[in-house]
């Protein structure tokens, strides 16, 4: 099956389950949505774009998506109730009020070098892309790597989009570029099809 096709099917499912979830907690129709997406051009962009054109289809729902920085600018949208329904990465913090519905796809990080020998090692004092602010790689990136012998404050995390820390991984200005996406991400892909970055 096509990475399309399966992005298909997880999407159309997702959408289902959302109204129909939805219609079991509340007992009734909700007609305005507000969903939180990610970047542009990101995968949480074009998932929530294709749940927001279902819904728009259904009865004629208002439905506004917002661009977002990721997961946990996402998750304050849910507890502030500024957004009725988003994407978050799985590991993050949530709260009471907050439910998960839905798996739409898998996400796992992705550590992208120049040099394809590139050690964890070779990263310590180093400049590192970890997403924009707001997104849920920083806070995973930053927890995980003490634990890989990385001690806390010998790297310096950068907050920039995924584009932005590609081009300055390709200038020399990164030492790496860290993204938490699914596997098989259009710019990821595009990025590593170049056949200089690793």
């Amino acid at each position: 099956m096509t990475n399309f096709r399966i992005y298909s099917l997880s999407t159309l499912f997702g959408v289902l389950f959302v109204i129909s979830s939805y219609f079991l907690f509340f007992n009734e129709e909700k007609k305005k949505w507000v969903i939180g997406g990610g970047e542009e051009g990101g995968l949480y962009d074009a998932s929530v774009s294709a749940i927001s054109k279902v819904l728009k289809n259904k009865n004629g729902w208002n439905v506004e998506v917002r661009r977002t920085s990721g997961s946990v600018e996402n998750m304050k949208g849910l507890n502030e109730r500024s957004l009725d329904l988003c994407l978050l990465q799985n590991d993050l913090p949530g709260s009471e009020k907050i439910r998960s519905i839905a798996t739409i796809y898998e996400e796992v990080l992705h550590i992208i070098v120049k040099d394809k020998n590139t050690s964890l090692a070779n990263l310590v004092g180093k400049n590192i892309s970890a997403g924009k602010s707001g997104g849920g790689t920083y806070p995973l990136v930053s927890a995980i790597f003490p634990n890989l012998g990385i001690k806390e404050g010998s790297v310096t995390w950068k907050k920039e989009s995924l584009k932005e820390g590609l081009s300055n991984l390709r200038q020399g200005k990164r030492k790496a570029v860290c993204i938490v996406t699914s596997i098989g991400n259009q710019m990821v892909a595009s990025a590593l099809a170049g056949g200089d970055l690793h």
